[in-house]
């Protein structure tokens, strides 16, 4: 069944008096129960963030913020997760302007001046305007730079005020963030005095919030504030132009620090329902701040299931307690009515009807004492052998182990490998020389890996060049005896190829940085064994060249080539053997720079150079993905020739086609593809003329000249880095 998984984040208050000290043990006990809700309402797809992410919207919060959101993003991969991240801004992601300036004091007079409403929405340069851009400019500027968010938000006139378009399995998202907070300049208690107009939510919807709403199955809405904080008039055009139920599933906020529900009906229409979410990290002073402080500590996950014209609602709300003095996140039993720590919400109509899904294949009849054969396997099939190793004689490491088992994972859930074996400490076979040699064997003679498929062999642990020759360090060796009891690269290609598969790949990440005083460990693996991996038409790729080392960071809790191995797979740019190695030499020596670690240049080794164009880490949802939107795109575009005889489209198909076999595309490129898009929405819309057909082709005939090449990928932020 299809399904939309978030996690809903409100009130962190980056840089609060006392956090620095007092939110490392909540965060110990957060990311432990992230494990727990995990597994019972993941994998999440979005993280939706509902204001009052810092203190006093600082840059140096907001640089703190990153370095949590990371860490956060971090534990998700952890988890098998990648979630992307949309919020809004609340009133501590503001900085207050002096409260005696005369636009201040202005807006003060906002639920009784209906001509000062007037001028702020409808002129951008007026004084009031721009008091509220310059007040959340650190966030405008945080935003736009942060890498978890979810590409492709429509900013509104308020700065914060944001939609999305989320798509999964066929299910379809619309997700509106409108900042609540722009009021909210001075000190001063502003319990029915905010607002949030018709115009912030029709601005972000392409000046239509009905229809761009039912262009989807469901919506969300985002602001800090509750309706309760609201004008009596905003609360009443919330209700009937914005979050009605005739088109918002949910209302997402948070701001009063505790968690609350409800589903309100007025005269039968269908139950407004609405999620207050507990505060992140909260720090309520009672009376007295000397006297009396109140922690509250708490999140949420949610989850929309369409069936059928219905869509279900489940969430999962959790808070922090101090049973026995110590703090622990655990199911919000006082606050709702749980079952199986969930709180089911109310049905909802879907804005439209999930499609329904295709009606299976007629299975065929078979004759008497005849049995139906397996299917026949359509491509090459996929292998993955991988071994992590920690706990060492001597120079024990600390994350190799969690290396491998997030290699495998991602290769096994992520990319759709047939087959993945595990060796590891905590395995059931141990990565000792004779068991990994005895499994390489029993694979061979299997005869399930076929000449076509994909083979690959990673390692992560302790490796040492000793005499000339390169070894890789099983968990019962040390540099002293590598010799003896190393695995040797050259008998570890000789068994690989055994295999007879032609599409063999390793990927070591060895040569730590404890490895010393030993003879030999100052040279690394990888130089002495490049012709025996050529010869033996193998793909190698290595952590660090010779004469260098491979490095931990403990931040990250990976060596930094893994970690940028899973980054390139997370983030489509590592498909192509010529593309992960482009990935790694640019990355992994930012990774180690950022985490203050000496140079670390990874290498490869293939030959001859069509290999580069092996497609080793393939998505293949990614791709179908892909696939399916430039067939929608061609499609559209043969349509519209054949609507308007003479107006020649072809440059823009071969264009399109052309698209299809590229991983990431440059800004030209970019904006060539949006003017297709924006042609064929018209189409599709109805509203397509003959003269945006000609304004397209005269564009098109400035760009004819500029061929699709290949794109210098750029380093992107890895989103473990502080």
């Amino acid at each position: 069944m299809p399904q939309i998984n978030w996690l809903h984040l409100t009130d962190l208050h980056m840089g609060m008096r006392d956090q620095k000290h007092l939110l490392p043990a909540i965060k110990d006990r957060f990311k432990a129960d992230l494990k727990t809700l995990h597994n019972k309402s993941g994998p999440w797809d979005l993280v939706v963030f509902t204001g009052d992410l810092t203190q006093r919207a600082a840059p140096e919060e907001f640089k703190q913020l990153d370095a949590f959101l990371d860490e956060l993003w971090h534990w998700f991969a952890e988890l098998g997760s990648n979630p992307r991240l949309v919020a809004v801004p609340g009133n501590h992601d503001l900085v207050r302007p002096d409260a005696g300036l005369l636009e201040v004091m202005l807006l003060g007079h906002w639920k009784d001046d209906q001509k000062l409403r007037d001028l702020f929405w409808s002129t951008p340069t007026s004084p009031c305007r721009q008091i509220v851009d310059a007040a959340f400019a650190n966030y405008k500027a945080w935003w736009e730079k942060t890498p978890h968010k979810l590409a492709g938000g429509k900013t509104g006139i308020v700065p914060g005020d944001i939609s999305f378009e989320f798509a999964k399995d066929g299910v379809s998202i619309g997700i509106v963030g409108l900042n609540s907070s722009f009021l909210q300049l001075r000190d001063e208690n502003y319990l029915g005095g905010l607002a949030i107009s018709p115009h912030q939510f029709h601005a972000v919807c392409d000046d239509d919030g009905p229809k761009w709403a039912r262009k989807h199955h469901a919506c969300l809405l985002m602001t800090h504030h509750p309706p309760d904080w609201l004008t009596v008039e905003s609360r009443a055009e919330l209700r009937s132009d914005i979050a009605s139920s005739d088109y918002c599933a949910l209302h997402l906020f948070g701001h009063m620090h505790e968690a609350r529900f409800e589903a309100n009906s007025t005269a039968g229409t269908p139950p407004a329902q609405t999620f207050q979410g507990s505060s992140l990290f909260g720090r309520e002073y009672i009376g007295d701040p000397k006297n009396k402080v109140e922690r509250r500590h708490g999140y949420a996950a949610g989850r929309i299931e369409p069936v059928g014209e219905k869509g279900r609602l489940t969430l999962w709300p959790r808070d922090a307690k101090l049973p026995g003095g110590q703090w622990n996140f655990a199911p919000s039993a006082q606050e709702f009515r749980l079952k199986e720590e969930a709180m089911a919400g109310q049905e909802f109509a879907l804005l439209r009807p999930l499609a329904a899904p295709p009606a299976p294949a007629p299975q065929p009849i078979f004759a008497p004492g005849l049995l139906p054969q397996p299917p026949v396997r359509s491509g090459p099939r996929r292998w993955a052998v991988v071994v992590g190793i920690n706990s060492y004689q001597t120079d024990a490491l600390q994350f190799c182990g969690n290396d491998a088992r997030e290699i495998a994972s991602v290769l096994r859930d992520e990319l759709g490998f047939d087959g993945v074996y595990e060796i590891r400490e905590d395995t059931e076979i141990r990565p000792n020389r004779d068991a990994i040699f005895e499994k390489l064997v029993a694979i061979r003679n299997s005869d399930e890996v076929q000449p076509d498929d994909v083979f690959i062999f990673y390692f992560s642990g302790h490796g040492v060049q000793e005499k000339g020759k390169d070894y890789l360090l099983p968990m019962n060796a040390s540099f002293r005896d590598a010799t003896t009891l190393g695995v040797p690269l050259e008998a570890l290609s000789t068994q690989l190829a055994s295999i007879g598969c032609k599409n063999t790949a390793i990927l070591v990440d060895a040569c730590r940085e404890t490895a010393q005083g030993a003879k030999g460990a100052a040279a690394s693996i990888g130089d002495s064994s490049r012709d025996l991996l050529l010869e033996a038409g193998i793909i190698a790729f290595f952590s660090c060249g010779p004469q260098d080392r491979s490095y931990e960071i403990v931040e990250l809790e990976h060596g930094s080539f893994t970690y940028c191995v899973l980054q390139a797979i997370r983030e489509g740019l590592g498909t192509t053997v010529a593309e992960l190695e482009s990935y790694l030499k640019k990355n992994v020596p930012l990774v180690n720079r950022r985490h203050n670690k000496p140079p670390q240049q990874p290498y490869a080794v293939f030959s001859p150079s069509d290999r580069g164009v092996l497609e080793l880490l393939l998505n293949p949802n990614r791709a179908v993905t892909v696939s399916l939107r430039f067939n929608d795109i061609q499609d559209a575009l043969i349509q519209i020739m054949d609507a308007y005889p003479g107006k020649d489209l072809t440059g823009a198909l071969v264009f399109i086609a052309r698209l299809r076999t590229r991983p990431q595309l440059d800004g030209t490129e970019n904006q060539k593809l949006s003017r297709i898009e924006d042609l064929v929405e018209s189409f599709q819309r109805g509203d397509l003329d003959e003269r945006e057909i000609d304004v397209f082709l005269k564009y098109w005939s400035r760009t004819l000249s500029r061929v699709v090449s290949t794109p210098q990928l750029q380093p992107k932020k890895p989103s473990g880095l502080k």
